[in-house]
């Protein structure tokens, strides 16, 4: 073997020049066909993830779906369960109230005779003697303002149509009316406070359409 620093131009002996070290197997540039392949998978892999790639979302299988999702409509309170939980142990299930402990709300004046009334003292509680179906009590009516004015509405409008009462219900629109007009208070109602209240209106809020009211100019339309 000649000395591989001795360099072997064109000029040296043939045998030489034949002795010269071949390229390492392996090395040799890739055939036009696999250049073709690796083009032609390429492309297609370009053009597929072009296709279906989507726009990152984290719920693939919905891609290009319109989902319209319908907001539920929003649950009134439930009066009769709201009076069970949180008013039935001193005023009974059945609004009988205990004898001389615990005032009745069925046929009580002030639950069924003004809306202004009740709505005060749910929102800031009643202390002292009080006159209820001709007996009085003496007792201590926590408030309920931390309730909202929807449950309010409803606990109360439970007790003004249950049992034998059948005054009109009151919305939320009222307690809220009430609650600001009272914003300032923090004591409890007394039965003198709230006597002047029963000839009084919630202010601010309009009444509730009568639906046994008639309107006469149609009646007298239909007459003619």
């Amino acid at each position: 073997m000649p000395d591989q620093d001795v360099p072997l131009g064109p000029d040296a002996p043939a045998p030489l020049r034949r002795e010269i070290d071949l390229p390492d197997e392996g090395g040799e540039a890739p055939p036009m066909w696999l250049w073709l392949v690796v083009f032609g998978v390429t492309t297609f892999a370009i053009f597929y993830l072009g296709r279906n790639i989507g726009d990152f979302s984290t719920t693939p299988w919905g891609q290009g779906e319109v989902v319209v999702v319908e907001e539920a409509a929003p649950v009134e309170p439930d009066g009769e369960a709201l009076y069970l939980s949180r008013c039935s142990n001193c005023h009974q299930p059945d609004g009988s109230g205990v004898a001389g402990v615990f005032p009745p709300v069925d046929g009580a004046r002030w639950v069924t005779d003004s809306k202004p009334v009740i709505i005060r003292i749910l929102l800031h509680g009643m202390n002292g003697e009080m006159v209820v179906r001709g007996e009085t009590y003496n007792g201590n009516m926590p408030a309920w303002g931390q309730l909202s004015d929807a449950d309010l509405a409803a606990i109360m409008t439970h007790e003004r149509t249950s049992w034998s009462n059948s005054a009109s219900p009151i919305t939320a629109a009222e307690v809220a009316a009430v609650r600001t007009e009272t914003a300032g208070r923090t004591a409890q109602w007394t039965a003198a406070e709230l006597e002047p209240f029963f000839d009084a209106q919630i202010e601010g809020v309009a009444p509730a359409a009568d639906p046994a009211a008639t309107d006469t100019s149609v009646v007298a339309v239909l007459v003619e």
